[in-house]
């Protein structure tokens, strides 16, 4: 008899879930066969599973160690969408054709399957749940090189400095339309386009403010573009604003924005240097053209400021009544850091990751080791606990006219009831399950049935070890993958 569990207690792989669609999107038929996600067939598993070992071992002799949620992160990453670690088993109700969806590991910064997952469900969700119907401006606020480092491994003083970047855009565009009520959403970013470490925060602002009418409803009023100087201003502002913060923490010597601090050399300042570094780099075809930047990030149409190496962005308006391009925004500024399409391995066993732009030398190929790769990707994953997206302004959970200008949710569910009186408890917005996700993003019907494109159900969720074997194994289902193993010692004889 297989476990049975509630599913709301562990969160499906990375290629369907099991829950039945929402009425919101119809149902588009698949093209193909229904697919499971083979992660042990990428190059970025067969690096972690090859190397993390002697990473880990390296890290400790030389500088103590990684900090336990980098461990953790890669072992779950390992354990990602292959089901001899637990899966849901789904079955059509009409022919009775069963197939299985293994759990997904649900870390942040590093596996492109759950980070895909947490950018299309933060994109549906700020559309749904969030971001009124008005005009939209997004903005990159980037800090000085020298400040990396610092600001990439102190969580409290990150958080800080972008409560500074959100307040000062907010307070212009409050300034610029003499009063009202601002707000948006800051998503931060660790990573550049070329697995760098790249500390950056991006704006999705709405440009300009609400106001009460005179019955006491609120009312949306544009404000006009910006200009250069005004960037300039802006951007002085906000580098003002940041010194002053890290030489009141002792982190800068005052008055001259020297670094007051001895060196470091622990093992993720060894990372950041790596991360930081350029790197080797080759020409080798041409560089990608991604049409999501093209389309969302360029300074064709936007306006550039640059003082004392913090440099600002404002991009052109964008029309918030077109949710569709709207969400293609949210889900750029929510995707992961490392693209697996990009990854190649050589036959010589050097590793090649292809640039999104050539540098300055016409370069398009980062190589490097599988060791560096490794560095890199751990400088890129976030602390825990530390939320990567907030909001401010209007929109902050807080706020009072919160609620009179969000859109209202599109999917809900009601809270349990009340353990006495029995009442249930007001709506509240649900998250959107994973086969309506890739329905949503990719136009593909995950739970379709590829026999009689029926409705797939899940029916159980099976996590005993025991249970899992039998039913792989029956069924032919198993992954062939090999646990990561490190170097024999140097005095092992």
């Amino acid at each position: 008899m297989h476990e049975r569990r509630r599913l709301a207690r562990k969160t499906p792989g990375s290629r369907a879930s099991g829950s039945s669609p929402s009425s919101a999107h119809p149902r588009t038929p698949v093209a193909s066969p229904r697919e499971r996600h083979q992660p042990q067939d990428s190059v970025l598993y067969r690096v972690v599973r090859d190397h993390l070992d002697e990473f880990l071992r390296t890290a400790r002799e030389q500088h103590g160690g990684l900090p336990s949620f980098i461990e953790k992160t890669f072992r779950a990453y390992l354990k990602c969408g292959l089901p001899e670690f637990g899966f849901v088993h789904v079955k059509c109700e009409s022919c009775g054709h069963d197939d299985i969806v293994a759990f997904s590991c649900k870390k942040r910064g590093l596996c492109p399957s759950c980070s895909a997952r947490g950018m299309g469900d933060g994109a549906a969700h700020l559309v749904d749940h969030v971001l009124p119907n008005v005009p939209y401006r997004q903005w990159v606020v980037g800090y000085p090189f020298e400040y990396l480092r610092k600001l990439a491994f102190q969580p409290s003083l990150l958080a800080a400095v972008e409560r500074i970047a959100a307040d000062a855009v907010k307070t212009w565009m409050m300034a610029r339309c003499g009063g009202g009520e601002a707000g948006g959403v800051l998503v931060r970013h660790r990573f550049g386009g070329s697995l760098n470490l790249h500390l950056h925060a991006h704006l999705l602002v709405m440009d300009g403010v609400y106001r009460r009418d005179a019955d006491g409803g609120m009312v949306f009023e544009a404000a006009a573009p910006p200009q250069r100087a005004e960037l300039e201003e802006l951007a002085g502002n906000i580098h003002g604003r940041i010194i002053t913060l890290m030489q009141r923490r002792g982190l800068l010597a005052a008055g001259d924005g020297v670094n007051n601090e001895p060196p470091e050399v622990d093992t993720l300042a060894a990372c950041a240097n790596v991360a930081l570094s350029t790197g080797v780099r080759e020409r080798s075809g041409p560089a990608l053209a991604l049409v999501d930047d093209a389309d969302v990030e360029s300074s064709a149409g936007g306006v550039v400021a640059a003082v004392d190496g913090l440099n600002l962005y404002a991009s052109p308006v964008m029309d918030g009544n077109n949710r569709k391009v709207l969400e293609k925004v949210c889900r750029y500024l929510l995707r992961g850091p490392l693209s697996l399409a990009r990854l190649k391995e050589r036959p010589d066993g050097m590793l090649t990751y292809r640039m999104k732009k050539p540098d300055r030398r016409g370069n398009t190929l980062l190589v490097m080791t599988p060791l560096e790769l490794l560095m890199r990707l751990s400088s890129l994953i976030p602390a825990p606990r530390h939320p990567t997206r907030k909001f401010f302004g209007i929109l902050a959970s807080g706020a009072k006219d919160r609620r009179r200008v969000v859109p209202k949710p599109t999917q809900r569910r009601e809270k349990h009831a009340h353990p006495e009186t029995g009442t249930p408890g007001p709506p509240v917005a649900s998250p959107v399950k994973w086969a309506d996700l890739l329905r949503r993003v990719w136009g593909l019907d995950a739970l379709d049935c590829p026999r009689c494109h029926g409705r797939m159900t899940p029916i159980a969720v099976i996590e005993n070890p025991e249970e899992v074997a039998r039913y792989l194994a029956h069924t032919g289902q198993l992954t062939v993958h090999r646990r990561a193993r490190a170097p024999p010692l140097a005095d092992a004889a």
